[in-house]
């Protein structure tokens, strides 16, 4: 997992591929979780949005099922 040095440097919503590349995961595995309800989400219109709080308590990466 990438470190964040600074949590201030993150937006406050995050698009998926931001996700993807701070948790280094795929943007197939984040819809996965997404729509299966693991992943928090904010629809902004058609763009999809997670909190980077959420980013920020995610401690491992999931086991792909």
């Amino acid at each position: 997992m990438t470190i964040i040095a600074n949590e201030e440097q993150l937006h406050i919503w995050l698009t998926v591929k931001q996700v993807g590349d701070v948790l280094q995961l795929s943007k197939s595995q984040l819809y996965k979780m997404i729509t299966s309800g693991v992943i928090p989400v904010r629809r902004i219109g058609k763009s999809i949005r997670i909190h980077r709080d959420y980013v920020l308590s995610f401690d491992e990466k999931p086991e792909d099922k």
